[in-house]
């Protein structure tokens, strides 16, 4: 006969595996939640966090995580950043924040850095664009650590750290003038390229902005004018912060617009003359006139200043013209406020300057239209 155990024994151990598994699973699941816990404050993605729109990373972000800067002088830092998530991201805002180890090496009354070039905008997936940091003059020595926060748009206002970076304030490495000096030297030497010229002449007795009709040519303004900025620009950067003075690559991209429309309104301008002579010289040979009283002569057109020339295409203010006059002078106020502020030159925005190719197209378009 087969032997079997009391119904009350097998109870007792049914219970008793009931609870063993009861209290391992409880366990595992406090353990879990106690582990997400502790990686969200970390900042760690967890399974909740995963699915966000957009990661805001450097790039490249392997050797640039210090960054020099010098006593008393004021600086910008250019980044670029990428959208390395897998949607799009939609950006509030970026802030600069001092490391919690860093905190007390920031005087209270040194100002918080900037960062500007991101604020209100939606990144897509894998594009990348610009961002600067602009740093107050330190007034002394110091190395702290500073940090980059992003803001997404949305309900939380939760910035997320997305960069870290050591910076060294250091004594200036050569002996550098004052603010106000080099912006006098600078000055100087833009007042010398002026008078130059608008006195040097040709043997034709014109001047660098008149054209051979002795009209003042626009396109030739624009180019002397974002001459004489980058020149002001980079001797008040050279003097006042010496020699490790950076070019962006917007600079030459806005001195070729610059250069390339003059060269093509030359070219229509020479292109309407010679077309204009050979059909002149087409007509055919009128017949003698009969002798007749000479009339009197016509009284001289009245002179009209170098601006209104500038502006007025045959006599007639042109509405290209004034376009692109304001466009170059209004362009030109931007760069050097951003130059004072930032301490460095502009990096001009590709927006802006494709602004300026449609304005020196539209102006050349006209030109050519009514040479034709």
């Amino acid at each position: 006969m087969q032997k079997t155990l009391p119904a009350n024994q097998l109870g007792t151990g049914g219970k008793l595996l009931v609870i063993a598994i009861a209290f391992t699973v409880g366990w595992l699941w406090l353990g879990s939640s106690m582990v997400e816990r502790v990686m969200a404050q970390a900042g760690a993605p967890t399974s909740a966090s995963a699915p966000q729109a957009g990661r805001l990373e450097v790039v490249p972000d392997a050797t640039e995580n210090r960054r020099t800067l010098f006593r008393g002088q004021p600086s910008a830092i250019p980044l670029r950043v990428r959208n390395a998530g897998d949607a799009d991201l939609a950006i509030k805002k970026l802030e600069f924040g001092y490391a919690a180890d860093s905190k007390d090496k920031a005087a209270p009354e040194w100002k918080k850095p900037d960062v500007v070039g991101l604020d209100g905008i939606t990144l897509p997936k894998g594009v990348s664009t610009n961002a600067t940091v602009i740093f107050p003059a330190y007034p002394g020595v110091a190395e702290f650590r500073g940090q980059l926060y992003v803001t997404r748009q949305g309900p939380t206002d939760n910035p997320e750290l997305f960069y870290a970076f050591t910076i060294q304030v250091e004594e200036p490495s050569e002996k550098t003038w004052t603010s106000r000096i080099s912006g006098l030297v600078a000055a100087a030497l833009a007042a010398l390229m002026l008078v130059l010229t608008i006195f040097l002449r040709g043997k034709d007795k014109l001047n660098f902005f008149q054209s051979p009709d002795k009209s003042y040519s626009v396109s030739r303004f624009q180019v002397w004018f974002w001459t004489e900025m980058v020149l002001f620009s980079y001797a008040y950067l050279f003097f006042f912060k010496g020699a490790n003075v950076v070019f962006p690559d917007s600079i030459w991209g806005l001195l070729g617009i610059s250069i390339g429309s003059t060269g093509i309104a030359t070219g229509l301008a020479i292109k309407n003359d010679a077309a204009a002579a050979a059909a002149a010289a087409a007509l055919p040979a009128a017949a003698p006139p009969a002798l007749i009283p000479a009339p009197a002569p016509a009284a001289a057109p009245a002179a009209i200043g170098p601006i209104l020339s500038m502006l007025s295409d045959e006599g007639r203010p042109s509405m290209m013209r004034l376009q692109m006059f304001a466009w170059t002078v209004a362009t030109g106020v931007f760069f050097l406020r951003q130059v004072y502020a930032s301490g460095t030159l502009w990096d001009v925005p590709s927006n802006l300057l494709i602004l300026m190719g449609i304005s020196h197209g539209g102006y050349l378009v006209d030109k050519g239209v009514k040479g034709a």
